[in-house]
Formats: C-alpha cells, structure tokens, sequence
C-alpha cells in the first residue's frame, strides 16, 4: 500500500508542481515598489533583528528546556512535523467550482538552543494566482523568559479595532521585561496584484459595469502595516496600554495601463491608494483573582481614501508636526472613531457578561478591512449553575441599531432574547433546550415629523417590523452494555416569522406573504463496539411553508467505520440521499392544487476515508467524496473530489 499510494501521489501532483513553480514566478515579477523606501524598510527590519539578537546574548541560562523525548541534533531536543496533501477535483454538467488540482507542503519544527525555545513554520501552496493574495506561509519563531521573535509570515492582534489578526510578511518582536510591555509589528498585508489584460475581458454583451469589474478583479495595490503597543500589565489582566497603527499603499506598485485604454477602466483611476493612521488606547482591570474583569479601548483612525488627493492646509492649525509626517491629511480623509467596553462577573454558581461596541459611520482600518462601520450593540449574557451544576441555564439580549448619526432615510434596530437551558436527569439522559425571539425594525428617520426619514416619501413606506420565533428541543439517551455503547439524539426546532409590518397604503391589515412556518427534525443513532467496528445512521426532515411556497426536505445517511491490521488502517464510509420538493403557486391565483408548480431534486453523497499508519508518527490518508444531483426542472451534474495527505510527526 505504501507503494502505490505514492504512486498516486506522483500521478496525482506533478502538473500541479509545474502551475505552481509558474505562479510563483510570476507573483516575482509583480512585486511593486513598497510604500516606504527600501532603505527604511530595511533598517526597519535590521534593527528588529538586531534588538533580537542582543535581547538572546543576555538570556539567562535558567530558562533553557530540558531535554525531551523527541530526537536531537548537537544535543538539543528538535519535535515537529513535516508533509504534504494533494487534491484533484472533476465536474461534468455544471462548470467547476474550484481548482481542477492543488497541491500543499508543509513544514513544522520547534526546537531549543542557547535557551531559547524556537520553531519554524512553512507552508506552499499552489492554490495562490497572480489575481489573488499568496497562501503560502513561513515563519521563525524564538521565545525566552520575557521575550519571543517571529519573523515571516504573522498574525498580530493588538485590539480589536487597530490590528486584529491581518495577515503580514514580516516579523513580529515582543518584551516584556517586568511590568513594562513593548510590541512591534511590520510587514506587507498584501502584494501588489496587476489588473487583467483588457482585451481579454472584453465578452459580447458585455456591460460597461461588467468589463470595469472583470478587468478589476483581484487587482490590489502593495500595502505595508506597521504596528507598535507600548504599555504597562500583560493584555489578558490589568493593563494600561498605547497602540499605534500605520498604513500605506504604494501608488507605483500597479503599472501604468496600456496606451489606447479607455478612462474608465484605467487602474490607476479605478483603484484608489489608501493610507491609514490610527491610535487606540487600552484599558484593563482584574480584581478578585481573575472574578472581575473590566475592559475598555477606543480607536481614532485617520483614514485617507486617495493619497493622489490634494493636501489639506493645516498651518494655522494646533496639529502636532510629528502626525503630519507620519500621516497626510487630504480632501479625501477621513477621522473616525470606534471602541468596546465590557465587565464580565465569574463566580463559582453564576456570573454575568455586559458589552457595549460602538462603530461609527464612515469607520475604516487597514489592520481589519472587512470591518462594517455605522452600529451600535449592547448585549447582555447572564449564567447561573443548579442542582450540583446539573441544570445549567445562560441567556442572552442583545440590542443592535445602525444610522449613528442620522444620515440614512431609515434605521434598522434588532433586538434578540435568548434562554438556553441543559439538564441532566440522569447518568444516560439529558436534555437540552433553547427559546429565542428576535425583533427586526426598520423605521423611518425622524418617524415624528422631522429627520430624514420624514421628509423623503417613499421613507414611510419602507417602516418594517419581522418578529422571528424558536424554540428547539434536543434529547439524547446513552446506553452501556458491557463493552458497547448506543446513543440516541433527537433535534427538533420550530420556527415562525412574522410580518408585523404597518399596513402599506390602500390596505388596512399587516402583509401575510411573509409570514412562514418550519419545522427541522434529526433522529440518530451511534454503535460503538469493542472489535473497532462503529455504524451511525440518521434521518431528517424539514418543512418550510408560507402563503405561496412550500419547501419539504427529507433524507438519510448511514455510516460504518473499522479498524484493520492491529489498529494501523482505519477505514471509513459513508453514504447519503436527500430529496427536495418545491410547491409554487403562482401570485394572484386562488389556491388550487391543480394549478401549482412543483419540481422535485434529489442528491447522492458518499465519501470514502481511509488513514494508514506507515511507522511511529508517520501516516498517509486517502479521502474521496462524491456527489450526483438530479433535478426535474434544472441541470443534472455529477462532482468528484480526492484528496491524499502524508504526515510525519518526529
């Protein structure tokens, strides 16, 4: 088996190593110019590494690891793991949803040396194009007593609304001698990523719209972050800290367009280079051994849309000289705020979380571009313990409203209660339940008489009220004989939504259209058995119907797992079918069976794993999943996907 898996393997890869040796030749040649200097950049970089290397020369030798059971070299004490997956996919009927094959390497080692506690990460990946942002993954990391090191690809969070998890390649350092903590963050949050070539994008009936977002697709300027938090206390405990944040695109890394193209789809029109500044200060208290703990941080963010827009006279102004020439402010920036405060009570038999986060309209950081501004939550989520912790109930409420400020014709407002509640009643029976109410408002700015909302006509006719209701029931019943076991699970979830809306003009009741019923039900079953054999088979079923729809799903899935060869080979095997039946009937008829219209799916799953233990902590596993669809009113299409992984753990 050894061998033909890797037969497979070879078979399987070797066009996709070839794609993947061309782009990354490729993402080479579109590296632009970076948005600071190369020399800045590279001091920036000598100078962490050089901090890095006198921090290590003072490292107490107190803090080396003793020697662990992993292998060595030169007498230190080296674990990690290195390996591989390649996957193939196949379509016939509809076009394919991903990559026709993709390949991925990795690499992991953690290590000590000179008491320094080190690893390596790498991981290559062919999935990454020229019109997206690369995969791949490599890092170094070094930590001591009171400071680490991690160079490459990082993934810094220094709050939540400044930089929050962005993905950079560069490096990372962090001390914290004593109280006092210092952390500094850079490197490229994204590569510079060329437009397509115009011609081919042009496609008969195209629309203008639709050329503009063809020939943009993916394009992106090359974007640097650099980050630094200077503060007193560790971020998990009491804590006063100052985060900075700084942001730039590099105009030059796109090229200039072709001659002869159209203005309107110039990149260098289309695509704007932004800039960002921002700075959030953090708060932390812990009392009562970790029982209470307050915390509180708020970011102001400067955030230019085009640094090519004209500059801003701030001569006459109190502006520090110092913040003008990290940031410039333009005709095109833009200065908000937004920030989150929460205390969280934790006792032995109950506790209580209260959160408030607040975003302003028009809010914008580089260091968490998928963050949507304008609202305001408040939640509230209480816990208490029963009955020897044997009855646990926590809840929820949460209040949620946008339009801050009053600029849009309407404001949305949310409101949830949740109650959920888990009990044991005995060593084989629990169950678990769950009541929840959600209130969707939509209501005209200034519904009194002034504001937006009141003055624009069709502001009244947008005022909407969706009150969406469940209630869900889980039991479950495990048995014990011997050396076997059986568990029964049962989940069953009612829901209705309704439409509270006032009446539109010319009616004088609420709108029945929307209201809908469904109902979800999953019966199964699990056997586990002393030789390694394991079945589970479950059922479900579901019903969504409304004054002109009705949606009824049904299906099943059975399962069987065993182990071969003393444990060495694990097989698994699953197959399912489902059906989907869809009632219409059509708008403004009188209900009649005879005149809706019905159309009716069905799909066959299955998926096949097998995992093979080739030596202590090597393995190599094979995955296969197949899917086949056929409908009495659409395409039928067949998809295929195989996976194969090697691992060795040393």
């Amino acid at each position: 088996m050894k061998r033909s898996a890797f037969a497979i393997h070879h078979a399987l890869t070797a066009r996709v190593l070839s794609d993947g040796a061309a782009a990354a030749h490729l993402s080479a040649r579109q590296r632009g110019a970076t948005a600071l200097p190369p020399r800045w950049r590279r001091r920036a970089l000598a100078l962490m590494l050089a901090a890095a290397a006198l921090l290590a020369m003072h490292v107490p030798a107190t803090y080396a690891q003793s020697a662990g059971s992993g292998p060595s070299f030169l007498g230190r004490t080296i674990s990690g793991s290195v390996g591989f997956s390649s996957q193939a996919y196949g379509a016939s009927g509809i076009p394919s949803r991903r990559p026709g094959s993709s390949f991925q390497a990795f690499a992991r080692t953690t290590f000590d040396l000179f008491g320094l506690s080190s690893g390596f990460n790498l991981t290559y990946s062919t999935t990454g194009t020229g019109v997206r942002q690369s995969l791949n993954r490599i890092s170094f990391a070094t930590a001591w007593g009171w400071g680490r090191v991690r160079a490459g690809t990082v993934s810094p969070t220094f709050s939540t609304y400044s930089l929050n998890g962005e993905t950079l390649r560069g490096g990372l350092l962090e001390v914290s001698p004593g109280p006092v903590v210092a952390t500094f963050a850079m490197g490229r949050a994204q590569r510079a990523v060329q437009p397509r070539p115009f011609t081919s994008n042009v496609t008969p009936g195209a629309t203008p719209l639709d050329r503009r977002r063809a020939y943009l697709r993916g394009a992106a300027y090359e974007r640097w972050l650099y980050a630094a938090r200077l503060g007193v206390g560790s971020k998990d405990g009491t804590h006063v800290h100052l985060i900075g944040l700084l942001g730039r695109d590099s105009p030059g890394s796109i090229a200039s367009p072709a001659p002869g193209t159209p203005d309107s789809l110039r990149a260098d029109s289309l695509l704007q280079p932004a800039e960002n500044l921002s700075v959030t200060p953090s708060f932390g208290l812990q009392l009562f051994e970790g029982a209470l703990n307050v915390r509180a941080e708020a970011t102001a963010s400067a955030y230019t849309r085009d640094v090519r827009d004209e500059r801003l006279d701030l001569s006459n102004s109190r502006v520090p000289s110092a913040l003008t020439r990290l940031f410039t402010p333009r005709t095109s920036s833009r200065f908000t705020v937004a920030g989150r405060a929460s205390a969280e009570l934790s006792l032995r038999r109950w506790g209580m979380r209260v959160a408030y986060n607040r975003v302003q309209p028009g809010f914008r950081s580089m260091g968490r571009p998928q963050e949507q501004g304008d609202r305001e939550i408040i939640s509230v989520r209480p816990r208490v313990r029963l009955l020897d912790s044997r009855l646990n109930v926590s809840g929820q409420f949460q209040r949620m409203r946008n339009n801050l400020l009053d600029q849009k014709i309407t404001t949305l407002r949310r409101r949830q209660y949740m109650l959920n509640a888990q009990m044991r009643l005995s060593r084989s029976f629990t169950l678990s339940s769950a009541v929840m109410q959600m209130v969707n408002e939509n209501t005209p700015t200034g519904a009194s008489g002034s504001g937006l909302g009141a003055q624009v006509p069709l502001g009244r006719l947008l005022a909407r009220r969706i009150v969406v209701r469940t209630l869900s029931l889980t039991p479950t019943l495990s048995l014990r004989g011997g050396q076997r076991s059986h568990t029964f699970t049962l989940s069953a979830a009612l829901q209705s939504v309704a439409d509270e809306s006032p009446p539109v003009p010319g009616q004088t009741t609420h709108r029945p259209d929307a209201d809908t019923n469904s109902l979800n039900a999953t019966l199964s079953y699990v056997l586990s058995m002393p030789s390694g054999l394991a079945a589970n088979a479950s059922a479900n079923f579901s019903t969504n119907g409304a004054a002109s729809a009705e949606t009824q799903v049904t299906g099943f899935n059975v399962g069987a797992s065993y182990a071969f060869l003393d444990q060495a080979l694990r097989t698994n095997a699953t197959v399912g079918l489902s059906q989907t039946q869809n009632i219409l009937q059509p708008i403004g008829t009188i209900r009649n069976p005879t005149c809706d219209l019905a159309s009716t799916s069905r799909q066959f799953t299955t998926m096949v794993t097998a995992t093979y233990r080739l030596w202590d902590g090597g393995q190599v596993s094979f995955n296969l999943r197949g899917l086949s669809s056929q409908s009495s009113d659409g395409p039928s299409f067949q998809e295929v996907q195989t996976s194969l992984r090697f691992a060795h753990r040393f």
